[in-house]
């Protein structure tokens, strides 16, 4: 109904940005901040006159990146613009400009919505010492999310995070017997987890990145019903979560220190018989502290 349809909406809007993302690996900002001293030479060798020695915060265009070992630059040098040479192995020296405020650069706070859409295959089981033909249980709901991100290096990222879930799976059900009529199954679960995710950040680009991960949620109540009728649950019954999770995700600068922070997941429950199959579109909001 109303979840289902946001949840679509929520998708289809983070394909299209992501698609959007994944465009950008074409283009390369082209203005850079030094962050350790770099030699600009007169031509593409490290024989040729250094003409200028680029300090921390100086800024510099790459105007070319032809030269299999160099990249030739713009600068400014009293007031007047020259160009020069720089050596592409030393990239790690410089970061995009606008990568002064990415997210991954310091500690962050982030609470997101997660829509997520996870499904099993069908499986006999026996209920009551019935035994029953289950067709696939599929459940959609929304569940906030919230996250620690904690910076390793100029490359990676690990975020930890709080899960908070409310689970509505339905499944036709039926005897197995001849004839026997269908039923809707429905089993109902809260629960509360963690989970952590490591991060790596794409240089070039510096907001988009690839990770990977692993949830456990404990369950906290579950309810289980044939049609009108409920059944008696206990403890034995309660799920544990175990999801094994691929992700990607694009930071966007909004203002001052707050990001926001699409991202889509790819998971499989790990602890579930049949496996279940798990697609996630999350949509935060974060704050970095500097």
């Amino acid at each position: 109904g109303i979840v289902l349809g946001i949840g679509r909406s929520i998708l289809l809007f983070l394909l299209l940005n992501f698609l959007g993302a994944f465009s950008a690996f074409s283009y390369v900002e082209t203005v850079k901040t030094v962050q350790e001293p770099i030699k600009v030479y007169s031509r593409p060798t490290k024989k040729s006159p250094v003409i200028f020695i680029l300090r921390q915060g100086d800024e510099f265009e790459v105007l070319s990146s032809d030269n299999r070992y160099y990249y030739k630059v713009k600068i400014k040098v009293n007031k007047r613009q020259r160009t020069g040479f720089v050596q592409k192995s030393a990239e790690r020296k410089w970061l995009n400009t606008s990568q002064g405020k990415t997210y991954m650069r310091g500690f962050g706070l982030r609470l997101s919505a997660n829509y997520s859409h996870i499904q099993q295959s069908a499986f006999s089981d026996t209920v009551n010492d019935v035994e029953y033909e289950f067709g696939s249980f599929q459940s959609s709901q929304i569940a906030p999310e919230l996250h620690l991100d904690i910076p390793i290096n100029d490359h990676w990222l690990v975020s930890l995070s709080l899960i908070q879930r409310q689970t509505y799976f339905t499944a036709p059900a039926r005897k197995n017997i001849v004839a026997a009529p269908v039923v809707e199954a429905v089993r109902r679960q809260s629960l509360v987890g963690g989970m952590a995710l490591a991060k790596y950040y794409f240089y070039s680009l510096g907001r988009l990145w690839l990770g990977g991960g692993m949830e456990f949620s404990q369950g906290t109540s579950v309810e289980f019903s044939f049609g009108d009728q409920s059944l008696q649950t206990s403890e034995e019954d309660l799920p544990l979560f175990v999801i094994l999770k691929i992700a990607v995700g694009w930071d966007y600068h909004l203002m001052g220190n707050f990001y926001f922070n699409p991202e889509l997941r790819l998971g499989m429950d790990l602890n579930s018989d049949p496996l279940a199959g798990v697609i996630e579109g999350v949509l935060g909001f974060g704050y970095r502290f500097n």
